[in-house]
């Protein structure tokens, strides 16, 4: 397979995801190694929960914009764009059309009502019934049964 994941790159996007993880882990690590050792003590100005909690966060907020801009060239567009297809409409109309009023008021009344039809049981009109048993494989791959597991009526055509 690696033939096939040289072009997309699969090592630095890789990396890139799991060197926060990584970072992370290791400077805890390295940072509760100090504090147990009595290399770092808490003080008037910082605490030991500071210490532990916010001074890895603190820096791993420092490091982030460095894996941002890393992640920025790993997962580059460039592969995903097609020319002939894309229609550069610029980045005020696609904010307008992502921020479409109509489209987050619509999901405000079509996510209740969806709701409330699954909680009646109005929603199952795709489900199989199982009232007949289900039906055979052999029924099915010569067209007697259906999908709902009844007979069906097939035109010669």
């Amino acid at each position: 397979m690696r033939s096939q994941l040289r072009p997309h790159k699969a090592m630095p996007k890789l990396f890139a995801f799991k060197g926060i993880i990584g970072l992370s882990v290791l400077q805890r690590f390295i940072i509760n190694i100090l504090v147990s050792t009595d290399v770092v003590n808490s003080s008037k100005i910082m605490t030991y929960h500071n210490i532990t909690v916010g001074l890895p966060n603190l820096v791993l907020a420092c490091e982030m914009p460095l894996f941002a801009i890393w992640l920025l060239f790993s997962y580059s567009a460039s592969p995903y764009k097609n020319t002939k297809l894309a229609t550069n409409q610029g980045h005020l109309k696609a904010l307008a059309q992502a921020l479409d009023l109509r489209d987050i008021l619509s999901a405000f009344v079509r996510g209740p009502v969806r709701l409330l039809r699954e909680q009646k049981g109005y929603g199952k009109a795709n489900n199989i019934r199982l009232m007949n048993g289900p039906p055979s494989y052999e029924n099915m791959e010569s067209g007697i049964a259906g999908r709902d597991g009844h007979a069906t009526v097939h035109s010669g055509a």
